[in-house]
């Protein structure tokens, strides 16, 4: 095959057909708000809990039983087992985000929360240990084929190995212990039912060593139940195969581990192979369980349960005051028929589902239990079964799990704040079907901080990409054209010739910054395309360029999956986090405010003088923090993003979210996020190689308006941080699930070859060789991809009006103001204010607050309105209570 064809697979003069995978990104294609504020927040005006700590806003604290496998669990030390037979951890009842361990903490109010100062919980929440003894004395030790325990030739091991049963005595030696704890009722079981709460393994001193020996793990007698626990303990060990302890260790587990792990013995069972049901899209898929220390376990944490009963309150008025309490004991609940919403729930629902949807969008009366009686478990039993084998199988880039809470949670929201015509369950259905064939890794974590540390350090090491397009052949090398690194970062310079000597002038990320005689200074930047150069006009006109020596043959990036697994290890947060203001007097809690004035893409250029970064405690993780400005010139956007192409990355917001709104009126915002960059080693070159690695913050961002699960898929928003004149808003992001391995696209933008794209060209600049194949990638803001984004009941519109009031801000402007301009008071109960706010504008308002907002509201911040909570009295309060108006939603015989 001779010439050349575009369009169809890549063909080279004289060449056939090629094909070849994309090359990996720096940046993600995509991010979308991480919805890590997806809980209710508990804050006033709802009354604390009856009964438990923390009530009148007093902190409090539990101690919690932590299971093996969940980030914050620390296994106890070699050869020692810890005597309540678990791992406990004090955390503050405060119901948010840990950003340590992913989950909720405990609640206000939840059976527990009973210290009121950390000190006084980590006082009552030990972890004695105590040195595990070896049940067999060098004398013990089988000879000659016993067979073990029991007798017999061949015993079957634990978790599926098998092995020859041998021995004998001579040299002194090592075995492998295992130690499994198990529901009470599951012995006698086949081992692929019982439910496993831990598993531990030593290496234990032993006499009769031999090379022949049996390294298969073998029952060492009976389960043995605990005392008074609802728990058995089951011993396994190899026989003397071992020469040293370190040859015992590398080799302990003997090989992989596969159990069911649960964090309670009340809890279902959660396998690590996982079965989807027989009327689902989904396949059996397995979790690959990387020990980073050689040995550990998985589990699934379990978020704490929420739930309420009538509030009884000895202190608050039980009418004239709204309550938050919860039920000490689950319960089974009530099932119900749900006409609506087939395609998410089974034809049975738990009664606080049905209740949330058939109250959706209505000025019906509501009580307390209607926001807060709904349960995790009432969720997770109410879905279908394809939705739920999705939500437990699907995973973030990179192959970790993303968890079945996070999408709980997501569907929590939904049903709470009214829009679960904007839940789309055939989205996260695909996703889990792309994604079945994919691998998932589960990390299991070193108490020993440097073991972590070198584990990330080697997926760095492994994974991270070469910054040179020469390194690559073919589409790799083409789409390395369309990227740069910091000039700073590959420290590219130039040879300069003073009157006494020869040096080396380095550029900063922005160029080579020049000051004029009139005192005005900029940065000449790099020239376009491929190469790092300086683009020098002759006094002819005529370009030419100045080569920069560099480094980039030896710079290295990090792709995004192996950052967020490399950061995970060591626990840092991977996300990316955005902050915006609102120009003075231009946001959601102005009077009359409109909202954004548009709904529409928006390209963001990355202000390369405004790049920092500043050190954390930890010394090889650094923050960045850029500046990102609007473009509206199309001719400027195209220039960018041809030399940026597969450095841009899309971010995804909720219309209704104001933080769009401070974007599009202000035009900038700053992004920070953590990353494996090195910065404070002395000399990068000393690294094996001499290798450098450069920093991964997007070159460009694109902004745009969503609706719905496709495009927000965990539900998220931003948070309040500032407010006043202007407001300060921040949200964190992270890449979209809406991928899978060996995925087609590595950029959001359009692809197309340069040589159509650009009338004939086959380059970029001056510097890049002439390539017929070259690519390019081109922002539209009107391709549908990016407009074509608000979903609703299936179907996907591109447009929606403006939303000007939502969470906390309606109860500001369309209830306070209200109450103020109606009846003028004084002073009021926030009572009067809860009732006159429907049921899904108060679940808004559980999501979108601001504590310190609503402590100034309290104090009169809003038109020197008093806001108060009622005492229980005998007295009457009625005269406290303002008279029914139009905007009444709950009235006294409604409590």
């Amino acid at each position: 095959m001779t010439g050349i064809r575009i369009g169809c697979g890549e063909f080279a003069p004289g060449g056939e057909p090629i094909t070849v995978p994309n090359l990996p990104v720096p940046v993600p294609d995509v991010v979308v708000p991480s919805g890590g504020n997806n809980r209710p927040r508990d804050l006033p005006p709802f009354i604390p809990p009856v009964g438990g700590g923390g009530g009148g806003g007093e902190e409090s604290w539990k101690c919690v039983i932590i299971s093996p496998g969940v980030l914050d669990y620390v296994p106890p030390p070699a050869g020692f087992y810890y005597v309540n037979g678990f791992y406990r951890k004090c955390y503050k009842c405060d119901g948010l985000i840990n950003p340590s361990t992913g989950q909720a903490n405990p609640s206000p109010g939840e059976v527990g929360c009973s210290y009121t100062t950390l000190q006084e919980c980590q006082a009552n929440c030990t972890n004695p240990i105590a040195p595990i003894e070896d049940p067999r004395g060098p004398g013990e030790i089988p000879t000659g084929g016993g067979g073990g325990v029991g007798g017999g030739g061949t015993t079957t091991g634990p978790r599926g190995t098998t092995g020859p049963a041998t021995g004998g005595p001579g040299n002194r030696g090592y075995r492998c212990q295992q130690t499994v704890t198990i529901c009470l009722e599951d012995i006698g079981k086949p081992q692929n039912q019982q439910r496993v709460l831990s598993i531990s393994h030593n290496c234990v001193a032993c006499g009769g060593y031999s090379s022949n020996n049996s390294r298969s793990l073998r029952p060492e007698g009976p389960p043995r139940p605990s005392r008074g626990g609802n728990t058995a303990t089951e011993i396994y060990s190899t026989e003397c195969a071992f020469k040293s302890a370190a040859d015992c260790r590398s080799s302990c587990p003997p090989g992989p581990i596969t159990a069911k792990f649960v964090t309670s013995c009340e809890e279902p069972v959660n396998t690590v192979q996982y079965d989807p049901p027989s009327n689902s899209a989904g396949t059996r898929y397995e979790i690959s369980v990387i020990n980073i220390e050689e040995s550990g376990q998985i589990a699934t944490n379990v978020a704490p349960i929420r739930g309420t009963s009538t509030s009884k309150s000895e202190i608050y008025h039980n009418t004239y005051n709204f309550f938050q309490v919860t039920e000490k004991e689950p319960g089974t609940p009530t099932k119900v028929s749900l006409g609506s919403y087939q395609n998410v729930f089974t034809n049975q629902v738990a009664t606080p589902i049905a209740n949330l949807v058939n109250r959706s969008n209505t000025s019906l009366p509501w009580r307390e239990r209607d926001l807060f009686s709904l349960r995790d478990e009432h969720i997770e039993a109410s879905l279908s079964p394809q939705l739920r084998y999705a939500f437990e199988s699907i995973h973030q880039i990179g192959g970790q799990l993303v968890g079945k809470q996070k999408f709980i949670d997501v569907v929590r929201k939904h049903l709470v704040t009214g829009t679960m015509d904007e839940f789309d369950p055939q989205f996260y259905i695909d996703v889990a079907r792309n994604q079945s064939k994919d691998k998932r890794v589960k990390y299991v974590k070193s108490e020993d901080s440097e073991i972590s540390h070198r584990a990330a350090l080697g997926l760095v090491s492994t994974q991270s990409v070469v910054a040179d397009p020469n390194a690559f052949t073919n589409l790799r090398k083409r789409q390395m054209r369309r990227q740069r690194r910091f000039n700073t970062d590959v420290a590219a310079n130039c040879n300069v010739e003073t009157f006494t000597e020869q040096t080396s002038l380095y550029l900063t990320d922005a160029g080579i910054p020049v000051e004029t005689l009139d005192g005005d200074s900029f940065s000449v930047p790099t020239g376009d395309g491929d190469g790092y150069y300086m683009d020098i006009q002759q006094l002819d006109g005529t370009h030419v360029p100045i080569i920069t020596n560099s480094d980039y043959s030896s710079t290295y990036y990090v792709p995004p999956e192996t950052r967020i697994n490399a950061l995970s290890l060591i626990n840092v947060d991977s996300s990316y986090n955005i902050f915006a203001s609102s120009l003075e007097n231009k946001n959601e809690l102005v009077t009359g405010d409109a909202g954004a004035s548009a709904l529409k893409p928006l390209y963001f250029k990355l202000d390369l003088e405004s790049v920092t970064y500043e050190t954390t405690e930890d010394p090889l993780v650094s923050k960045y923090k850029g500046r990102y400005t609007v473009e509206y010139d199309q001719d400027e956007i195209d220039t960018h993003t041809i030399n940026n192409g597969i450095a841009i990355t899309r971010v995804n917001l909720d219309y209704r979210d104001p933080i769009y709104r401070y974007i599009l009126d202000s035009g900038r915002f700053d992004l920070t996020l953590n990353d494996i960059n090195l910065s404070r080693i002395s000399n990068i070159k000393d690294l094996q190689g001499g290798v450098r690695f450069s920093r991964n913050i997007p070159f460009g961002l694109v902004i745009v308006p969503v609706r719905g699960s496709k495009f927000n898929p965990f539900n998220g928003f931003s948070d309040l941080l500032q407010f006043g004149d202007v407001c300060t808003r921040f949200i964190s992001l992270v890449p979209s699930i809406d991928t899978f391995d060996n995925k087609l696209e590595v950029s959001d933008l359009k692809g197309s070859n340069l040589f159509y794209e650009e009338n004939g060209a086959l380059k970029v600049g001056l510097v890049e060789p002439n390539d017929s194949q070259n690519v390019v990638y081109k922002f539209d803001p009107n391709a549908e991809k990016l407009t074509k984004t608000f979903y609703t009941n299936g179907d996907y519109s591109t447009s929606t009006s403006p939303v000007s009031a939502y969470g906390i801000s309606y109860m500001i402007r369309e209830v306070i103001d209200y109450i103020i301009d109606t009846h003028n008071p004084e002073e009021v109960l926030w009572y009067d204010i809860i009732r006159r706010m429907p049921l899904n504008k108060i679940g808004e308002y559980l999501y979108d607050n601001n504590p310190e907002l609503v402590s100034y509201l309290e104090r009169g911040y809003r038109g020197g309105l008093l806001i108060k909570s009622a005492i229980n009295t005998i007295k009457t309060l009625d005269d406290k209570v303002l008279n029914d108006d139009n905007k009444v939603i709950i009235k006294k015989e409604d409590r």
